[in-house]
């Protein structure tokens, strides 16, 4: 059974993302001793084309952006949508005739929303989440260390 949460999706002109969702209730394609309550794959409503199987949901959204929006992956994330310049600065950003093209916005989540949200960029595109890089952790010394006049007085 392939369900659409909005109903039947009408085709565009141009390569658009979308997600087909199937209950599967079976074990997973490559991990037989693990089940899948659903099966998710990118498609596209301007073509044919449709991504590989996958259990979560943004993994198949992301395949589609693959295909409909090529180089997304590298474009700046931006903070999440706060104050009235925020639109002004995205649009400065990303690429001329992005939002024009339904192009989606990536978006630093720090909360506990982490899912990728479709129509919330500009334009109607997904707004995908992008997880703040982590924090470099440093290692802490826990012993004393000897002081430097303690050292000279030793060496004389």
């Amino acid at each position: 059974m392939v369900t659409c949460r909005s109903g039947t999706p009408e085709p565009t002109d141009t390569h658009q993302p979308t997600v087909i969702t199937r209950s599967w209730n079976q074990p997973a394609p490559q991990q037989p001793d693990e089940p899948w309550p659903y099966l998710h794959r990118g498609a596209c409503l301007s073509c044919t084309w449709e991504g590989p199987d996958r259990r979560r949901t943004d993994e198949a959204v992301e395949d589609a952006h693959d295909h409909t929006h090529p180089g997304w992956r590298t474009l700046p994330p931006l903070p999440e949508r706060r104050g009235r310049h925020w639109l002004t600065h995205a649009t400065h950003i990303y690429p001329e005739g992005w939002f024009d093209r339904v192009g989606p916005t990536r978006t630093l989540r720090t909360g506990i929303e982490k899912r990728h949200l479709p129509g919330k960029a500009p334009g109607g595109g997904y707004d995908l989440a992008v997880e703040p890089p982590k924090k470099e952790s440093r290692m802490a010394i826990t012993e004393t260390l000897p002081l430097a006049e303690a050292q000279h007085n030793e060496a004389a």
